[in-house]
């Protein structure tokens, strides 16, 4: 007779190792066994991977379009060579500095006979560090500038009666005109110029004798940074260093602050959902490792029947769910690294060009240990637990809850899965207040989630619908077994978090689409006189019927001389050193009897009469200035320095890319000043070339500068951001679906079980299928109404401690996710348990015996 084995011997003599070749053979064997698990862990991983990276791909994209919009990463000027201090401060390793010269000349044809006031931009070979130069026709600007060669704009050809290839002087030095400029990445750090621009090379300035000790020039030097640098942390740096004598440093967003801010914002809400995916993801990891070890008390029964003991089980599973968590982590670590490329192919606008190639392999990895992590760390609890089973189970049909249930209502697997998850959480966000705020709003939702559910079971408990298949759902979902408690919570907290989300996805848009300008204007016409006013109005009246398309405003140019406190004797202003170049540049000023539009005031008020002397204040530079209400202002206006006291303070809209000023004086301050007017334009694209040519015929002396693609640029940015902002929602969208599904998918088996039972009483497929659906609604309708209180809640609580921003109220929208929600659960619940409920009623029977 042949001797049984004695495989309780033999779990004596493996070791934990040794599990590692039983879970193995295990997995092999039964493949689809944990099927769920690896399928979830994969998702996952991918959920958490793929939202920051595609977040960060996003954010470095727009990033990358505002150090465009400066030509490099940093932006440094001023009004005096600064070789010494850049050598001293810039010369650092992975940095570049490129230097610049802005001024401006007369330009005269060869023949001497036109001559033009132009604006001269002279480069190094190394322009532009960020961004492209676009040239008509193609080609490079460092080619076209090489051996006494120009770019000039269009409209100075005209002026000059000029052709490509003919000579022109700047100064004393020729020159031969090679190209035409169709774009220049930096237009935005100077819109409004003098007369036409011209670029030449800057080793070529000598040879013009234009630049002398006293001459008015703008001194610029671009910095490109190393790779991986903080461009507002470096720009902050340099600022402490920059000496008192005019230096001004800009980054990334300083010429666009509106731009700057909502990419802050996309920051933050960046971090937002990446903690959120997190939370989701190990939501939903806990639940299918919990179904898992659920599926297993059979199978536990029976190697307790054979003799294993509780240290042979325990390695068999332990080592099981590392293989699963595993597999399922590498998969989803791959789609999640493919996700900023996928979602480039989607968007099909570039945002995430030249980035996808760049994966994160340290959050990647981060991702991959998390997933793995989470899901031993749920495991134990129920791993545990399998030392209570006693091999009589196998006898029995028994649920988890009568051997298993005190573990997963247990805290300290949650406890300890949520100090991985902290970390983790402190790192995808990026700052440990933004994730411990988002956690603690959480767990306070977590709380009143449950406070939710009971009130809601209390009431259905006292609910007896008349109908059969609706009373059957109430005490399907109310039955303490069927752990509908657990079930809609997790839901609720996944739905709650995803709903959140995008509630401030959707405050997000609604505040980047107030700040995009209604009209914006396309032309701006500079240096028209005084008698040109009125034929320049008849001019632009008969070829633009929207009369409030043009808009007219006297400037005149001056600098700032002096701030005087109020009550104070001679310059008695506290001015911060790095804004001393506030005192060196040159201010357009102008004067109005009306307060402009998109300016209100913040403080003191507008003059009720144009008698009044006084001038009104931009709140930044009132700011920079230490400014406040009776203070004094001191210009120097072409020789002559006026006194201003300051009336009012006001917050400017430059977002409308219209005419905005940072001092508005009253009329009576600046009667008699030798000032000329500015006009911009808004109007259709296919005016603007006829308004263009009329111009240049009848007023000569007036420049046109074309802004539309400056203003195209600056919307550009807003809109990728929101763009941005709408692809994070959709993920956490896909987040959100995920953890419905494998809530309901945890619990398909038993399910279907009790409707072989419904069915072995005597009840229709029909009745059964359409009871399961009524439930499934019920709890759908259940975590609907939850998730859209405790998610207001939340939303009003980010935007304001959080975000610290505007909160528009509840929006419209609220009403559609909570129907998509009902909508979406009661589905899920159908597709995962239609299969099951088509079997035969032998093979649920056979499976429960």
């Amino acid at each position: 007779m042949t001797k049984m084995p004695d495989i309780h011997s033999a779990s004596r003599k493996l070791g934990f190792w040794s599990g590692g070749a039983l879970a193995w053979r295990l997995l092999r064997s039964d493949p689809r066994g944990g099927a769920l698990f690896f399928v979830t862990v994969a998702l996952g991983v991918w959920i958490l991977v793929g939202v920051v990276l595609a977040g960060d791909s996003l954010r470095a994209r727009v990033e990358a379009e505002t150090r465009a919009m400066l030509a490099a990463d940093i932006r440094i000027e001023g009004a005096f060579p600064m070789d010494a201090w850049v050598a001293t401060h810039l010369q650092r390793p992975g940095w570049t500095a490129a230097k610049s010269l802005e001024f401006n000349a007369m330009a005269r044809s060869a023949t001497g006979t036109a001559s033009q006031l132009v604006e001269v931009k002279a480069v190094t070979a190394q322009y532009p560090l960020r961004g492209r130069v676009a040239l008509r026709g193609g080609g490079e600007l460092a080619a076209a500038l090489h051996d006494g060669g120009v770019v000039v704009e269009a409209h100075l050809l005209e002026r000059l009666h000029l052709r490509l290839g003919d000579r022109l002087f700047i100064g004393d030095a020729p020159f031969v005109i090679r190209a035409i400029l169709e774009r220049e990445p930096d237009r935005a750090t100077r819109i409004f110029t003098l007369g036409p621009r011209i670029w030449l090379d800057l080793d070529r300035v000598p040879a013009t004798h234009l630049i002398h000790p006293g001459s008015r020039v703008e001194y610029v030097t671009s910095l490109r940074l190393a790779p991986g640098e903080d461009c507002q942390k470096v720009a902050a740096d340099l600022e402490t260093r920059a000496d008192a004598k005019g230096l001004r440093i800009l980054a990334p967003g300083k010429k666009q602050p509106v731009a700057n801010r909502f990419l802050g914002r996309l920051t933050i809400f960046m971090g937002l959902v990446a903690v959120m995916a997190l939370l989701v993801g190990g939501l939903a990891i806990a639940g299918s490792v919990s179904a898992y070890m659920r599926e297993r008390i059979r199978m536990v029964a029976i190697l307790k029947c054979l003799g294993a003991d509780n240290a042979m089980i325990f390695n068999i599973f332990f080592w099981h769910v590392l293989l699963m968590a595993g597999l399922g982590g590498w998969v989803g670590t791959g789609l999640g690294l493919a996700t900023p490329w996928l979602l480039g192919l989607i968007l099909g606008d570039g945002l995430t060009e030249d980035l996808s190639s760049r994966p994160h392999l340290l959050l990647a990895g981060f991702g991959l240990v998390l997933g793995i992590v989470l899901s031993l760390l749920f495991a134990l609890g129920p791993l545990w637990e399998t030392r209570k089973f006693f091999p009589g189970l196998l006898f029995r049909s028994v649920g988890w809850g009568e051997v298993g249930e005190g573990s997963l209502r247990s805290g300290w697997p949650f406890f300890l899965a949520g100090l991985p998850v902290v970390a983790l959480a402190i790192f995808v966000a990026g700052e440990p207040g933004l994730a411990l705020g988002f956690l603690g709003i959480t767990v306070v939702a977590l709380g009143v989630l449950r406070m939710l559910v009971w009130v809601i079971f209390h009431v259905l408990q006292g609910w007896h619908p008349r109908r059969p298949a609706w009373n059957g759902a109430v005490r399907a979902l109310l039955r303490p077994e069927n752990g509908s408690v657990t079930t809609i919570t997790a839901l609720g907290l996944g739905v709650s978090l995803v709903t959140t989300i995008l509630l401030v996805q959707w405050d997000l848009e609604r505040q980047i689409q107030t700040q995009l300008p209604k009209r914006v204007p396309a032309l701006f016409f500079v240096d028209i006189q005084a008698d040109q006013v009125a034929p320049f109005q008849q001019m632009v009246g008969t070829m633009v019927v929207d009369s409030d398309a043009l808009r007219l405003t006297p400037v005149v140019r001056g600098r700032l001389t002096q701030v005087r406190q109020a009550g104070a004797a001679g310059d008695s202003g506290s001015v911060m050193p790095t804004q001393a170049w506030r005192f060196a540049r040159e201010y357009v000023l102008t004067w109005s009897a009306t307060l402009p539009p998109n300016n209100p005031i913040l403080s003191g008020q507008w003059w009720r009469s144009p008698d009044e002397n006084g001038v009104s204040v931009e709140s930044g530079m009132a700011r920079d200035l230490n400014l406040h209400l009776g203070d004094s202002l001191f210009f120097d206006i072409q020789g002559v320095v006026v006194e201003a006291p300051v009336r009012s303070i006001r917050q400017v809209t430059w977002s409308d890319m219209g005419l905005n000023f940072f001092v508005v004086f009253s009329p009576h301050l600046m009667q008699g000043a030798p000032g000329t007017w500015l006009a911009s334009l808004a109007l259709p694209p296919e005016l603007e070339e006829p308004i263009y040519q009329a111009t240049v015929r009848d007023f000569p002396n007036v420049t046109v500068i074309r802004a539309r693609e400056v203003m195209e640029t600056m919307q550009g940015v807003l809109e990728k951001l929101a763009h941005a902002v709408t692809a994070l929602g959709a993920l956490a969208l896909i987040s959100g679906l995920m953890v419905s599904w494998v809530s309901v998918h945890a619990v398909r088996k038993r399910r279907a079980l009790e409707g072989a039972v419904y069915r072995l009483l005597g009840a229709s497929r029909h009745e059964v299928t359409h009871m399961a659906l009524l439930e499934f609604f019920l709890q759908g309708v259940a975590v609907a109404t939850i998730s859209l209180i405790v998610s207001q809640a939340m939303h009003v609580a980010v935007i304001h401690a959080l975000l610290q921003d505007r909160w528009f109220g509840f929006p419209q929208g609220s009403l559609v996710v909570w129907c998509c929600t009902v909508v979406l659960l009661t589905l899920t619940g159908w597709l995962a348990i239609r299969h099951e409920l088509r079997k035969p009623l032998q093979s649920h029977l056979f499976r429960a015996s």
